[in-house]
């Protein structure tokens, strides 16, 4: 019988004090995971939830997701949408939409029956874990410390009466030594929503009824995302006690992530205007480069997707919006409805 022995510095350098966390299984940038049970007719529009974050890496995270999905749904599908700031839950949020919500009032003022919609919910979390090891031999003390973190994201479409349509998951491994933009300190969250609403959008393609679509640039202007911090003070106002300068340099990081070629001067003056749809580079006349739409028949706007569902509840041949120019001047601009509503 052979015997193996140790010397006492070897036997010293095998001991090992560690902390030891782990994670749910899961694969970064795996393909999404996706179900769908497909409605039985195709929904009349969606209500958008603002996304759950239950902790926020930095104020206004949840808002500004919010509005990055929302311009994600505007870029690359046609799906009516309203936003959560266009509805109201009546009592504790379930998923009993019809008497939650007042959306039931908001599909028949769209001229739809009235249990024909759908419910986005989109959520977000990160799971993370921290590990460290004491490795110990003679006079020599070495320490070893390990991250692993991953972010999900799952998007859940609801029919009116909670019956879920389609879900699809995304997971994103994050890698805390990767370029950040100077924009955003999380940038794993916005690629698993975006991989997430991809995936949804893919599959349940035929879950909701498209509608026509402009075909010159409008985007939300990312004020937007202020609308709940300035709850209670007038409209954009800088925070009591707040350095002017560092307040619109956060404003315009708030902002440029949304919209990366922002210039600070752009930002100051969305800022200061408040919500609206504002347009590309090229729009058709009589809009102009820089400007702005505050209303549409008297109705204000804050997202792309309201000048369609006004313009589809008018048979006139204009519309009427007030326009903010990129000077802050604002004028009445009739448009004609077809470049709202082009032919299919």
């Amino acid at each position: 019988m052979t015997r193996s022995h140790s010397s006492p510095q070897t036997a010293s350098a095998l001991t090992i004090a560690a902390l030891v966390l782990s994670l749910p299984p899961a694969c970064a940038h795996d393909a999404a995971r996706v179900t769908v049970h497909r409605p039985a007719a195709p929904l009349s529009f969606v209500a958008v939830v603002d996304v759950e974050l239950p902790e926020e890496p930095r104020p206004g995270e949840a808002a500004r997701q919010t509005l990055a999905l929302l311009d994600d749904l505007w870029e690359h599908s046609a799906w009516p949408c309203v936003a959560s700031d266009q509805f109201h839950f009546l009592e504790t949020p379930s998923l009993d939409f019809i008497h939650a919500t007042d959306l039931v009032a908001i599909a028949a003022r769209l001229g739809h029956a009235p249990k024909s919609f759908g419910v986005l919910r989109p959520r977000l979390s990160v799971r993370e874990a921290r590990g460290q090891a004491v490795v110990t031999g003679g006079a020599r003390v070495a320490r070893g410390h390990d991250y692993e973190g991953f972010a999900d994201a799952t998007v859940e479409l609801f029919a009116a009466d909670g019956r879920p349509i389609a879900a699809a998951t995304a997971t994103v491994k994050i890698d805390p030594f990767a370029p950040r933009p100077d924009n955003d300190d999380a940038p794993w969250l916005r690629q698993a929503l975006q991989q997430a609403t991809a995936a949804l959008l893919a599959a349940c393609s035929g879950c909701v009824r498209d509608v026509r679509r402009p075909s010159f640039e409008l985007y939300a202007n990312p004020a937007w995302v202020l609308r709940h911090r300035d709850a209670g003070r007038p409209p954009f106002a800088p925070r009591p006690g707040a350095d002017p300068l560092a307040a619109e340099h956060e404003t315009w990081r708030l902002f440029s992530f949304l919209r990366p070629r922002l210039s600070l001067d752009d930002s100051r003056r969305l800022a200061r205007l408040g919500p609206a749809v504002c347009v590309g580079d090229q729009p058709p006349a009589p809009l102009a480069a820089g400007d702005c739409v505050l209303t549409v028949d008297a109705v204000p706007v804050a997202l792309p997707h309201q000048l369609g569902s006004i313009a589809a509840a008018t048979s006139a041949s204009t519309v009427s919006l007030t326009v903010a120019g990129p000077g802050g001047a604002t004028r009445p601009v009739d448009l004609p409805r077809a470049l709202l509503l082009p032919a299919r």
